[in-house]
């Protein structure tokens, strides 16, 4: 069962985003989804997941300005957090096979949290299976470029499906 999304505007640009979200609800791959502030780039994030075989599954969004350190690491290493009785790991969603990990606006997280996201990626070897999605305000060569992104990180994302959502 597919899930509809309307996307507004009728332009080739919105024709082409809609038929690439479809194409990567059907993929495991991660995704990274850049475009200005207010472009729409959660509704997007949110229909990959609501139209993948994981739909039913916990759509975790972590959002930089919002999540403090030990939340973060609370959802990126939920087991571990449980096993040393750090934090109350019950209190925070937990990463499950089919689940999607969003992280809003990416390019903001401080290099210690980029560090962490990238030692869950390394370190998951797909089990839990989990799509990762992000999503960033700035084009990912130009964070780079202006130091916002640490090179191991910059390598890592690039590695993720590119979206491009329109103004």
């Amino acid at each position: 069962m597919k899930t509809s999304f309307l996307l507004t505007g009728e332009s080739n640009t919105m024709k082409k985003l809609g038929k690439q979200i479809q194409q990567l609800a059907g993929s495991p791959r991660n995704v990274l989804i850049e475009g200005e502030p207010g472009a729409g780039k959660t509704a997007v994030a949110r229909q990959i997941h609501l139209s993948s075989k994981g739909r039913g599954k916990p759509f975790v969004t972590l959002n930089p300005f919002l999540s403090s350190d030990d939340e973060i690491k609370a959802i990126l290493f939920h087991d571990e957090m449980k096993k040393e009785q750090r934090l109350p790991a019950s209190q925070f969603p937990e990463l499950i096979d089919g689940s999607t990990f969003y992280v809003k606006d990416i390019d903001d997280l401080n290099f210690s949290n980029q560090a962490r996201i990238a030692r869950f990626l390394e370190a998951r070897n797909g089990k839990p299976r989990v799509r990762v999605v992000v999503t960033m305000k700035d084009s990912m060569r130009k964070c780079y470029e202006e130091g916002r992104l640490t090179e191991a990180f910059f390598k890592q994302l690039s590695t993720f499906e590119k979206l491009f959502v329109p103004p």
